[in-house]
């Protein structure tokens, strides 16, 4: 009879121990995070697994755990369950590795499945971490990273840092900041532990002294592994290696309480600053740090680009046999750290380095199109030599990401600036609201900046320049603006236009200067045809002229004068002098910029800085010569005409008066001055650089006649005066 019942329902048993099972194979997924689009394929391999190997009447189902279920599986479907395992990849993570099982479950208990959306941010650097994530499914991309591999996956852990948390005395009141952003590339399912949940669990005292030893032995570790890093990136020796890293691991353990230190967050200048003085001094001497300081290009360039240019160089070892870079292929730079290399006629040895083309490249308006190629490879000298390398696209990533501070002067211009307390800086929002977005009127491509306006910044009339994409190469206009503010800060004079300040948060620079209502000379004088007395004329040369002298005197050429460069007040006719882009400052080394056209085609660039004055002077003598004229030297189109030399015919051959503008050809009084100032103007234009005038002299010379204009015109009045007074009395 019983045995009748057994049979009766054992089908019925079969049924329920199935569904149980099955019942519970869905709890384990959901409870172990498996991926949504395997839940179906991992439940019916294990199903079918389970009955093909298993006795179903011996079993009971609801016993069998989800370790034991797995293990049936092949083994590369177990694989890829194992990937998505959280356990599993926490168990690799450095900060929990060799973390009692127990604690780790509690912590994999505490994760919570979330949701992120296309383009949100799932943890963003520089604020406090608050969230540990664990992605499950889809793809994040990490920013401010140096590496080139940016995006990771499905297994990829973030924010670990929020595992310190609990071990520092600020705790739970302080969370470490994250170290990179993490951006959603599309949709994307991850694990989350927060802060608050990591607090609850290390609260339990058990727990908290339980895992305080393994902890510092795990900081201990990262702290070894990140010196073993920093020794090999910063261009220590290789047989120093160990000396050093005993020296800091000492200093740290000696100096530092371990519970309050993220030790694997110092860095390297942190960690050698606590090292005796004379230790010191022989680490820095090797480091990449000081040997791209004392490039030429480099020395005024930001900190935190010199910062970013090491965190990109790759230790490298070579061998006699080996070929460092082929001939043609992009050049590498090498900071010899050990050993020697070279070719025939030249050698690099240790804390030499060789390829530095890569590091002025991005100065030049030839990048990124082209790079430099090695003309000459280096062959290796000695039997090894050990380097740290910079390849061309780790250069390109960086000069890309700072452009602005590879524009030349750019850093001696900031750092001049700075000690400069009469130049001011404009934040980005004050540059906005003063153009009102960039919409107030402004005038395209002025001087060869890309946009220059015109408006009221901090109650006062100002020309705000920066360059413009839409107007050319953003690039080669910043060269300019930013050449002609440097010069600027070298030149303080009542006739020369004066800088008031910039404004460096914006991407390419802006400049601030002092601008009157004024018009350009070429504008007051040839498109409105104003009228000018021949005195007034000759103050605006004298006032030119003395500008000119004092920006000689500060070794500085204007290379560019010309009407269209010096500015005259509407009301009181004042000079000022303007269009500093191409000048020169005599003390610099570092030659032209690219962009600027020079007018002596094949010559050098070490020319007698007398005879580059005496290039001002002959382009003011062409000033002169359309003051007395009222003819433009320059065509609308800006091509030069043959004015200068008109003028010189006419004056050789007694045609003076010809050419001359009638407004200023009065009298004979009048013609005398004019002929003062013509003859003034030919000396300025003698084809011999060395047989013109100073500026200096120059200046003098029309003061002089100015104030002998003014003494007749002041005389004629009293004159004038005296004869109506007669006149009245009679």
């Amino acid at each position: 009879m019983q045995s009748d019942i057994l049979e009766k329902e054992k089908p019925r048993h079969r049924r329920m121990m199935k569904d149980e099972i099955e019942l519970n194979i869905d709890r384990l997924i959901h409870k172990n995070e498996i991926l949504k689009r395997l839940n179906h394929d991992v439940k019916s391999r294990i199903m079918k697994n389970i009955q093909e190997k298993i006795h179903l009447d011996d079993l009971y189902w609801d016993l069998l755990n989800w370790d034991h279920l797995v293990s049936h599986l092949p083994r590369d479907f177990q694989d890829e369950i194992e990937r998505c395992l959280p356990v599993t990849k926490l168990e690799k993570v450095p900060m929990l590795r060799g973390i009692d099982e127990d604690v780790l479950k509690i912590i994999c208990q505490k994760l919570k499945p979330m949701k992120y959306t296309e383009n949100s941010f799932i943890i963003q650097k520089g604020e406090q971490l608050d969230t540990m994530v664990y992605i499950v499914d889809g793809f994040v991309s990490i920013e401010e990273r140096s590496s080139d591999d940016s995006r990771r996956g499905a297994g990829e852990l973030f924010g670990e840092e929020l595992l310190r948390l609990p071990f520092s005395t600020d705790f739970p009141f302080t969370r470490p900041l994250a170290t990179e952003s993490v951006k959603a590339i599309g949709v994307v399912e991850a694990l989350a532990l927060y802060a608050q949940d990591l607090r609850s669990i290390y609260r339990k005292l058990d727990i908290f002294e339980k895992e305080k030893p393994r902890h510092k032995r795990m900081m201990k570790e990262e702290i070894e592994r990140n010196i073993d890093g920093l020794i090999r990136r910063n261009g220590i020796p290789e047989k120093l290696n160990q000396d050093v890293k005993s020296r800091t691991m000492k200093n740290v353990e000696e100096n530092f309480q371990q519970v309050d230190l993220y030790w694997d967050l110092l860095d390297w200048d942190h960690l050698v600053s606590g090292l005796p003085l004379d230790f010191q001094k022989e680490i820095i001497s090797y480091m990449p740090l000081t040997k791209l300081k004392q490039v030429l290009a480099f020395q005024n360039m930001d900190y935190k680009v010199l910062k970013e240019i090491c965190n990109h160089l790759q230790p490298m070892k070579y061998n006699r046999t080996d070929n460092i870079i082929e001939k043609g292929d992009p050049i590498q730079m090498l900071l010899i750290v050990e050993g020697r290399i070279g070719q025939e006629g030249w050698a690099k040895n240790a804390g030499e380095i060789y390829g530095e083309e890569l590091l002025v490249w991005p100065f030049s308006t030839s990048f990124p199109d082209k790079v430099p190629a090695a003309a000459k490879p280096p062959s290796v000298i000695t039997d090894v030599v050990e380097a740290l390398v910079l390849t061309a696209n780790d250069m390109e990533s960086v000069a890309t990401k700072f452009r602005k501070h590879f524009i030349k002067d750019y850093g001696k211009f900031v750092r001049k600036s700075e000690f400069d307390l009469s130049t001011d800086y404009y934040s980005e929002g004050a540059i906005k609201e003063a153009t009102r977005n960039y919409t107030c009127l402004n005038n395209p491509n002025e001087e060869g900046f890309g946009t220059v306006y015109h408006t009221e910044l901090d109650g006062r009339v100002v020309a705000i320049k920066m360059c413009n994409s839409a107007a050319g190469d953003p690039f080669i206009q910043s060269q300019r603006l930013v050449h002609e503010a440097f010069v600027l800060l070298h030149i303080s004079h009542k006739n020369v236009e004066r800088l008031l300040g910039c404004c460096l948060e914006t991407r390419w620079p802006v400049m601030v200067y002092d601008r009157t209502d004024a018009l350009t000379l070429v504008e007051h004088f040839h498109r409105n045809k104003s009228k000018l007395s021949l005195e007034s004329r000759t103050k605006i040369a004298a006032e030119t002229a003395r500008a000119l002298a004092h920006v000689h005197s500060r070794s500085v050429i204007h290379r560019d004068v010309k009407t269209t460069n010096i500015l005259i007040d509407r009301t009181t006719h004042t000079v000022k002098v303007t269009g500093f882009g191409a000048s020169r400052l005599l003390n610099e080394d570092e030659g032209e910029t690219e962009d600027e056209v020079s007018t002596l085609p094949g010559t050098s660039r070490h020319l007698d800085p007398e005879y580059l004055k005496s290039r001002d002077v002959y382009s003011f003598g062409v000033v002169l010569v359309e003051l007395l004229t009222r003819q433009e030297a320059f065509s609308s189109d800006g091509s030069e005409t043959s004015l200068a030399n008109d003028f010189v015919c006419s004056v050789q051959e007694d045609r003076l008066g010809q050419i001359l503008d009638g407004e200023i050809n009065t009298d004979k009084f009048s013609f005398e001055m004019a002929k003062k100032v013509s003859e003034l103007a030919m000396t300025c234009l003698r084809s011999r650089g060395e047989e013109r005038p100073s500026m200096e002299k120059v200046a003098e010379e029309l003061e002089g006649l100015v104030q002998t204009i003014r003494n007749r015109v002041e005389h004629s009045t009293v004159d004038d005066n005296v004869s109506t007074a007669s006149r009245t009395s009679e």
